[in-house]
Protein backbone atom coordinates (compact mmCIF):
# COMPACT_ATOMS: atom_id res chain seq x y z
CA UNK A 1 0.00 0.00 0.00
CA UNK A 2 2.55 1.91 1.00
CA UNK A 3 4.38 1.61 -2.71
CA UNK A 4 1.04 2.84 -4.11
CA UNK A 5 -0.50 -0.24 -5.11
CA UNK A 6 -4.16 0.77 -3.91
CA UNK A 7 -5.92 -2.48 -4.51
CA UNK A 8 -4.50 -4.54 -1.91
CA UNK A 9 -6.83 -5.80 0.57
CA UNK A 10 -5.94 -7.88 4.00
CA UNK A 11 -7.65 -11.11 4.62
CA UNK A 12 -10.67 -10.81 7.28
CA UNK A 13 -10.91 -13.89 8.60
CA UNK A 14 -12.35 -13.62 11.93
CA UNK A 15 -13.83 -11.49 13.94
CA UNK A 16 -11.68 -10.91 16.82
CA UNK A 17 -9.17 -7.72 17.08
CA UNK A 18 -6.74 -8.80 14.42
CA UNK A 19 -10.19 -8.91 12.44
CA UNK A 20 -11.36 -5.72 13.26
CA UNK A 21 -7.90 -4.39 12.25
CA UNK A 22 -7.94 -6.28 8.70
CA UNK A 23 -11.24 -4.66 8.32
CA UNK A 24 -10.52 -1.21 9.03
CA UNK A 25 -7.70 -1.78 6.50
CA UNK A 26 -9.63 -2.40 3.85
CA UNK A 27 -12.30 0.02 4.62
CA UNK A 28 -8.83 2.53 4.66
CA UNK A 29 -7.76 1.16 1.17
CA UNK A 30 -11.28 1.74 -0.04
CA UNK A 31 -11.35 5.10 0.95
CA UNK A 32 -7.84 5.67 -0.93
CA UNK A 33 -8.30 3.88 -3.92
CA UNK A 34 -11.68 5.35 -4.41
CA UNK A 35 -9.99 8.91 -4.18
CA UNK A 36 -7.63 7.85 -6.66
CA UNK A 37 -10.05 7.37 -9.18
CA UNK A 38 -11.94 10.02 -8.55
CA UNK A 39 -9.48 12.43 -9.66
CA UNK A 40 -9.41 12.83 -13.08
CA UNK A 41 -13.17 12.57 -13.94
CA UNK A 42 -13.60 15.36 -11.04
CA UNK A 43 -10.86 17.44 -12.29
CA UNK A 44 -12.39 17.24 -15.70
CA UNK A 45 -15.88 17.94 -14.60
CA UNK A 46 -14.32 20.58 -12.51
CA UNK A 47 -12.49 21.82 -15.38
CA UNK A 48 -15.67 23.04 -17.75
CA UNK A 49 -17.74 24.04 -15.31
CA UNK A 50 -15.33 26.35 -14.47
CA UNK A 51 -14.45 27.32 -18.11
CA UNK A 52 -18.36 28.09 -18.83
CA UNK A 53 -18.65 29.68 -15.73
CA UNK A 54 -15.51 32.12 -16.75
CA UNK A 55 -16.42 32.32 -20.40
CA UNK A 56 -14.02 30.41 -22.22
CA UNK A 57 -15.90 27.25 -22.73
CA UNK A 58 -19.83 28.16 -24.09
CA UNK A 59 -23.11 27.32 -22.22
CA UNK A 60 -24.42 25.14 -24.55
CA UNK A 61 -25.87 22.17 -24.48
CA UNK A 62 -23.04 19.86 -25.66
CA UNK A 63 -21.12 21.14 -23.11
CA UNK A 64 -23.53 20.48 -20.89
CA UNK A 65 -24.38 17.06 -21.75
CA UNK A 66 -20.24 16.38 -21.24
CA UNK A 67 -20.42 17.63 -17.72
CA UNK A 68 -23.63 15.42 -17.18
CA UNK A 69 -22.01 12.85 -18.60
CA UNK A 70 -18.81 12.93 -16.49
CA UNK A 71 -21.26 12.73 -13.20
CA UNK A 72 -23.35 9.65 -14.13
CA UNK A 73 -19.66 8.27 -14.78
CA UNK A 74 -18.74 9.26 -11.06
CA UNK A 75 -22.33 7.68 -10.15
CA UNK A 76 -21.43 4.29 -11.76
CA UNK A 77 -17.62 3.95 -10.54
CA UNK A 78 -18.98 4.81 -6.58
CA UNK A 79 -21.75 2.44 -6.72
CA UNK A 80 -18.99 -0.27 -8.75
CA UNK A 81 -16.39 0.46 -5.72
CA UNK A 82 -19.26 0.31 -3.20
CA UNK A 83 -20.29 -3.51 -4.14
CA UNK A 84 -16.82 -4.39 -4.79
CA UNK A 85 -15.78 -3.80 -0.78
CA UNK A 86 -18.96 -5.11 0.23
CA UNK A 87 -18.13 -8.72 -1.60
CA UNK A 88 -13.96 -8.38 -0.54
CA UNK A 89 -14.62 -7.90 3.01
CA UNK A 90 -17.50 -10.57 3.38
CA UNK A 91 -20.43 -8.17 4.16
CA UNK A 92 -22.53 -8.83 0.65
CA UNK A 93 -25.78 -10.56 1.79
CA UNK A 94 -27.28 -12.68 -1.19
CA UNK A 95 -30.71 -13.58 -1.39
CA UNK A 96 -30.17 -17.13 -2.61
CA UNK A 97 -33.13 -19.30 -3.81
CA UNK A 98 -33.74 -22.14 -6.62
CA UNK A 99 -33.30 -20.08 -10.02
CA UNK A 100 -34.01 -21.53 -13.22
CA UNK A 101 -30.83 -20.99 -14.87
CA UNK A 102 -32.43 -20.74 -18.20
CA UNK A 103 -34.72 -18.44 -18.06
CA UNK A 104 -32.62 -16.10 -16.23
CA UNK A 105 -29.69 -16.66 -19.25
CA UNK A 106 -32.26 -15.96 -22.15
CA UNK A 107 -33.72 -12.78 -20.22
CA UNK A 108 -30.25 -11.68 -20.50
CA UNK A 109 -28.85 -12.42 -23.37
CA UNK A 110 -32.48 -10.65 -25.07
CA UNK A 111 -30.92 -7.38 -23.44
CA UNK A 112 -28.07 -7.52 -25.28
CA UNK A 113 -29.55 -8.32 -28.48
CA UNK A 114 -29.94 -5.25 -29.82
CA UNK A 115 -26.07 -3.86 -29.24
CA UNK A 116 -24.73 -7.42 -30.78
CA UNK A 117 -27.23 -6.61 -33.89
CA UNK A 118 -25.64 -3.11 -33.56
CA UNK A 119 -22.36 -4.27 -34.05
CA UNK A 120 -22.69 -6.63 -36.57
CA UNK A 121 -22.25 -9.48 -33.82
CA UNK A 122 -23.60 -12.89 -33.67
CA UNK A 123 -25.11 -13.98 -30.20
CA UNK A 124 -25.56 -17.63 -29.47
CA UNK A 125 -26.76 -19.47 -26.36
CA UNK A 126 -26.66 -23.06 -25.78
CA UNK A 127 -28.63 -24.40 -22.97
CA UNK A 128 -29.23 -28.76 -21.86
CA UNK A 129 -32.29 -30.26 -21.41
CA UNK A 130 -33.86 -30.43 -18.91
CA UNK A 131 -33.14 -26.85 -17.86
CA UNK A 132 -31.09 -26.56 -15.01
CA UNK A 133 -31.76 -24.99 -11.44
CA UNK A 134 -29.12 -23.77 -9.12
CA UNK A 135 -29.49 -22.15 -5.54
CA UNK A 136 -28.10 -18.57 -6.33
CA UNK A 137 -28.92 -14.63 -5.94
CA UNK A 138 -30.32 -14.62 -9.18
CA UNK A 139 -29.82 -11.17 -9.61
CA UNK A 140 -26.02 -11.27 -8.75
CA UNK A 141 -25.59 -13.69 -11.18
CA UNK A 142 -27.14 -11.65 -14.09
CA UNK A 143 -24.98 -8.80 -13.13
CA UNK A 144 -21.90 -11.42 -13.20
CA UNK A 145 -23.64 -12.22 -17.05
CA UNK A 146 -24.11 -9.07 -18.24
CA UNK A 147 -20.49 -8.01 -17.24
CA UNK A 148 -19.40 -10.33 -19.24
CA UNK A 149 -21.43 -9.97 -21.81
CA UNK A 150 -20.68 -6.35 -21.91
CA UNK A 151 -16.86 -7.16 -21.97
CA UNK A 152 -17.40 -9.90 -24.83
CA UNK A 153 -18.97 -7.35 -27.24
CA UNK A 154 -16.94 -4.62 -26.27
CA UNK A 155 -13.45 -6.62 -27.73
CA UNK A 156 -15.52 -8.89 -30.19
CA UNK A 157 -15.05 -7.35 -34.15
CA UNK A 158 -17.82 -7.19 -36.71
CA UNK A 159 -19.10 -10.71 -37.61
CA UNK A 160 -17.39 -12.03 -34.56
CA UNK A 161 -19.62 -14.36 -32.45
CA UNK A 162 -20.22 -14.29 -28.58
CA UNK A 163 -21.71 -17.58 -26.95
CA UNK A 164 -23.42 -18.36 -23.87
CA UNK A 165 -23.72 -22.07 -22.66
CA UNK A 166 -24.86 -23.24 -19.73
CA UNK A 167 -24.11 -26.73 -19.09
CA UNK A 168 -24.36 -30.27 -16.54
CA UNK A 169 -21.15 -31.12 -16.30
CA UNK A 170 -19.32 -33.76 -13.45
CA UNK A 171 -18.66 -31.19 -11.08
CA UNK A 172 -22.22 -29.71 -11.19
CA UNK A 173 -23.53 -26.30 -13.45
CA UNK A 174 -21.32 -24.53 -15.15
CA UNK A 175 -22.29 -20.99 -17.28
CA UNK A 176 -19.89 -20.11 -19.42
CA UNK A 177 -19.34 -17.11 -21.95
CA UNK A 178 -16.67 -17.00 -25.27
CA UNK A 179 -16.14 -14.90 -27.81
CA UNK A 180 -13.91 -15.12 -30.85
CA UNK A 181 -12.25 -11.60 -30.12
CA UNK A 182 -8.46 -10.60 -30.11
CA UNK A 183 -7.58 -12.22 -26.78
CA UNK A 184 -4.66 -11.31 -24.80
CA UNK A 185 -1.03 -12.39 -24.11
CA UNK A 186 -0.61 -15.19 -20.94
CA UNK A 187 1.17 -12.43 -19.27
CA UNK A 188 -2.16 -10.37 -19.36
CA UNK A 189 -4.56 -12.97 -18.43
CA UNK A 190 -3.54 -13.65 -14.46
CA UNK A 191 -4.37 -9.51 -14.30
CA UNK A 192 -7.59 -9.49 -15.94
CA UNK A 193 -9.61 -9.24 -12.68
CA UNK A 194 -7.76 -6.97 -11.01
CA UNK A 195 -9.69 -3.61 -10.25
CA UNK A 196 -9.17 -1.01 -12.83
CA UNK A 197 -7.11 -3.09 -15.18
CA UNK A 198 -7.65 -2.48 -18.67
CA UNK A 199 -5.81 -4.75 -21.19
CA UNK A 200 -6.59 -2.62 -24.42
CA UNK A 201 -4.76 0.44 -23.48
CA UNK A 202 -6.60 2.08 -26.41
CA UNK A 203 -9.52 2.16 -23.98
CA UNK A 204 -10.24 4.51 -21.41
CA UNK A 205 -12.85 5.60 -18.80
CA UNK A 206 -13.84 8.19 -21.48
CA UNK A 207 -16.33 5.36 -23.02
CA UNK A 208 -18.21 5.26 -19.69
CA UNK A 209 -16.56 1.61 -18.71
CA UNK A 210 -15.19 2.02 -14.80
CA UNK A 211 -12.72 -0.92 -15.44
CA UNK A 212 -14.15 -3.08 -12.86
CA UNK A 213 -16.30 -5.39 -14.77
CA UNK A 214 -14.45 -8.30 -14.03
CA UNK A 215 -13.03 -7.29 -10.91
CA UNK A 216 -17.23 -7.13 -9.24
CA UNK A 217 -17.98 -10.51 -11.61
CA UNK A 218 -15.00 -12.51 -9.40
CA UNK A 219 -15.87 -11.41 -6.07
CA UNK A 220 -20.14 -12.01 -6.82
CA UNK A 221 -19.08 -15.74 -7.83
CA UNK A 222 -17.19 -16.38 -4.87
CA UNK A 223 -19.42 -15.04 -2.92
CA UNK A 224 -21.56 -18.36 -3.98
CA UNK A 225 -18.84 -20.19 -3.12
CA UNK A 226 -17.44 -20.84 -6.35
CA UNK A 227 -13.97 -19.59 -8.54
CA UNK A 228 -14.69 -17.94 -11.73
CA UNK A 229 -12.00 -19.13 -14.65
CA UNK A 230 -10.88 -17.78 -17.53
CA UNK A 231 -8.53 -19.00 -21.35
CA UNK A 232 -7.33 -16.43 -24.01
CA UNK A 233 -5.00 -16.39 -26.00
CA UNK A 234 -3.86 -13.92 -28.84
CA UNK A 235 -6.10 -14.16 -31.76
CA UNK A 236 -8.16 -16.59 -30.61
CA UNK A 237 -10.83 -14.96 -27.70
CA UNK A 238 -11.71 -15.25 -24.09
CA UNK A 239 -13.66 -18.22 -22.45
CA UNK A 240 -14.74 -17.25 -18.79
CA UNK A 241 -16.13 -20.38 -16.57
CA UNK A 242 -18.27 -20.24 -13.86
CA UNK A 243 -19.27 -23.12 -11.31
CA UNK A 244 -22.93 -22.61 -9.89
CA UNK A 245 -24.48 -24.19 -6.63
CA UNK A 246 -26.94 -26.90 -7.17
Amino acid sequence: MAAGHLDQRADVSSRDELGEMADAFNQMAERLGLAHELRNPLSTLQGNLEGMLDGVLPLEQRQVATALDQTVFLSRLVDDLRLLSLAQTGRLTLEQSHTDLATLVRNVVEDFQPLAQDRAVALQVNLPEPAPTANVDPQRIRQVLADLLSNALRYTGESGRVEVTLANGPDGIQLSVSDTGAGIPPEDLPHIFDRFYRFDRSRSRAAGVTGLGLAIARQLVEAHGGRISAESRPGLGFRFTLPLPS
